[in-house]
């Protein structure tokens, strides 16, 4: 069960981090240094949304 739920939350992270270089693909620009911080930003605070999460309901 953990397993799962960890996973689960990776992936769900992993998808908020790339949405940055997704963005830049559409607006039919080169990812950057700044896309590469923005998604590492993203990427913290979907970090500490999930922990938050699992502390309040596991």
């Amino acid at each position: 069960m953990h397993t799962a739920v960890l996973t689960a939350e990776i992936y769900a992270v992993v998808r908020i981090a790339a949405i940055s270089f997704v963005i830049t693909r559409l607006r039919g620009e080169r990812p950057s240094g700044v896309t590469l911080v923005g998604a590492i930003g993203l990427a913290v605070l979907a970090v500490l949304v999930v922990a938050i999460k699992l502390v309040l309901t596991h």
